[in-house]
């Protein structure tokens, strides 16, 4: 058992968020299925000194699904 498996579940969620911003440059995209992980990534950037902006991901008929496309963008 190492000490991040012996890390609450809110750490290690915390820790994915950091990891994923860090990861992305500036301009760089990605899908996000709960309004939940957008307020966590858009928190996350912003700690992290990045603004981030977002856009509700259609489907062919053009109507609004659940999931929504997230960018990191420079402040």
């Amino acid at each position: 058992l190492s000490l991040h498996d012996a890390l609450p579940i809110s750490h290690k969620s915390r820790d994915k968020w950091v990891r994923l911003v860090n990861a992305m440059s500036v301009g760089d995209s990605t899908v996000l299925k709960t309004s939940g992980d957008v307020v966590s990534f858009r928190m996350n950037c912003k700690k992290l000194g990045f603004n981030c902006k977002s856009r509700a991901v259609r489907d062919e008929q053009g109507k609004t699904t659940a999931s929504t496309r997230v960018w990191k963008v420079s402040k």
